[in-house]
């Protein structure tokens, strides 16, 4: 293993000098060729380096997302990924390293996902052992190197070497401007306490720009980000942000995440920059809200305007008022934005109507649950989600496990509980009380006064009384739906086949 200061040795040497800047956040030495063609370029950051561009290193001895099949050259992997690669770690600093003369190159192929390679700092007695092949740079130039993995391609180690200058390869694999040092030449200057960061549409993750914005030590005292619709039809990640105190910054790469670069600038008036941000309203912004109200509406507004009980959430918890409501009654303000969220049922569900079925008047959802009877093709499930604004769909039991405070009911659709004890029997019907439910290994707390419907055209509970309190049976025995001008809905599939043509059971 080479030692830091064998490195301090070797660009003492270098014939030649190529300065590079490398945003930490990955692992191992980088080589690459220099203008001189005896020559590379040698550096090693404590984490390997991940970019949008083309050109990419992985792995250090702590991460948990290795990469199969990358050529090991002494510490390090050198990749040319064929699209895009944005793992889960974070920037912190910049290196600077130098060429050197001539060397020798240790390659090695790492052959498995759940091995990660290991990290400068980490010892690797492998580097030295006989499955370690020594090649001078004009034989690691023609070695292929296969990457099975999809993110990969063929890669010739010669692709580092096109036209034998950095400058050229940068052009060559669309290497980010930022990641080259113009420290030099750099004209970059945001002067100011308020400024806007706009990213490319590959950032989605709202949550995530701010996490990694707030991970460095930087002045931020208040922010809005948000996805916004640009009038040339992209859509970007934009991020206002205050500071704590006036700001001078000359580095062009500062507000950078995960290798992807934000241009930023100065802003002197946030009106307009904050109208286009708070368009949408999945915002994230901890800013006064009066200011949000001004540009995006009050929190029922918004709730009103929510496509999801999700978003509705958010809005509720960001709102100081309507936050204390749901510590000192949360069944009720979540029922009441369970009715003020639009349905997610589709528009041909939502354009039917259904025959009147006068005992769902008496069925008390919160005292039984409801059991729809017939023969398929009457409707059942359709009905059945007529009665709920966001119900969780089950076809099999691990499809409970992903209820949550959302789901205003359950759908079991047809599900035959016969095989099952009459305790668990017990359990999925009775909804007066708050149950936890066993699946597999894992389980599940349905609240108390859950609605559930179940669907079957076959008997699928057993005869014991203490199953049957708890079901309120309603038998179908003709088609429920009916279209908008009340007409019998006819069957979607006019290609049936007939009995005979099916086994039979």
């Amino acid at each position: 293993m080479r030692s830091s200061s064998s490195l301090s040795s070797l660009s003492q040497s270098s014939s030649s000098l190529e300065d590079i800047f490398f945003p930490s956040g990955t692992p191992s030495s980088f080589r690459m060729t220099s203008p001189d063609l005896d020559n590379y370029v040698l550096a090693q950051p404590e984490q390997a380096f991940f970019s949008r561009s083309r050109v990419d290193i992985g792995l250090n001895s702590s991460s948990q997302t290795p990469i199969r099949n990358l050529p090991v050259i002494e510490e390090n992997i050198v990749s040319i990924p064929s699209r895009p690669f944005l793992p889960s770690v974070g920037i912190n600093n910049s290196y600077r390293y130098h060429t050197r003369s001539r060397g020798m190159i240790h390659s090695q192929i790492s052959d498995s996902f759940s091995n990660p390679v290991p990290g400068p700092d980490s010892h690797n007695d492998s580097l030295d052992s006989s499955n370690s092949q020594e090649i001078s740079l004009t034989e690691f130039q023609d070695m292929e190197f296969i990457h099975p993995d999809e993110y990969y391609e063929p890669y010739f180690s010669s692709d580092l070497n096109s036209g034998g200058t950095l400058s050229t390869l940068v052009g060559n694999r669309n290497m980010p401007d930022h990641i080259i040092s113009t420290s030099s030449n750099n004209s970059f200057r945001l002067s100011g306490k308020k400024a806007i960061v706009v990213y490319p549409g590959i950032l989605t993750d709202r949550d995530l720009v701010l996490n990694e914005l707030l991970k460095k030590d930087r002045p931020i005292q208040s922010w809005c980000i948000n996805l916004v619709n640009e009038e040339n039809g992209e859509i970007n990640m934009h991020v206002f942000l205050e500071f704590s105190t006036k700001v001078n910054i000359r580095n062009e790469g500062y507000f950078d995440i995960l290798g992807i670069h934000g241009i930023a600038k100065t802003v002197k008036d946030k009106t307009p920059v904050l109208r286009k941000i708070f368009r949408n309203d999945d915002f994230l912004t901890n800013i006064k809200s009066d200011l949000v109200e001004e540009f995006a509406g009050t929190p029922t507004e918004r709730i009103l305007r929510s496509k999801s009980l999700q978003n509705s959430l958010k809005i509720l918890l960001s709102d100081r008022i309507l936050s204390r409501s749901l510590l000192m009654n949360p069944s009720r303000l979540f029922e009441n934005i369970r009715k003020l969220t639009p349905r997610k049922n589709s528009d041909t569900e939502l354009n039917l109507r259904f025959r009147e079925v006068p005992q769902i008047s008496i069925w008390d959802r919160k005292k039984s649950s409801l059991w729809l009877k017939g023969p398929p093709g009457t409707g059942k499930t359709t009905f059945a989600k007529s009665l709920f604004n966001n119900p969780l769909i089950v076809n099999i039991n691990e499809a409970l496990l992903n209820f949550n405070i959302f789901h205003d009911g359950i759908i079991f659709d047809d599900m035959n509980f016969t095989k099952y004890t009459v305790e668990f029997q017990i359990h999925m019907t009775d909804v007066t009380d708050e149950k936890v439910i066993k699946i597999g290994n894992s389980k599940i707390n349905i609240p108390a006064e859950t609605p559930r419907v179940f669907t079957s055209n076959v008997p699928i509970f057993c005869s014991e009384y203490r199953v049957r309190r708890r079901v309120a049976l309603i038998k179908i025995n003709s088609k429920l739906q009916l279209t908008e001008d009340g007409r019998e809905f006819e069957e979607p599939n006019k290609l049936i086949g007939p009995e005979s043509e099916f086994h039979q059971v």
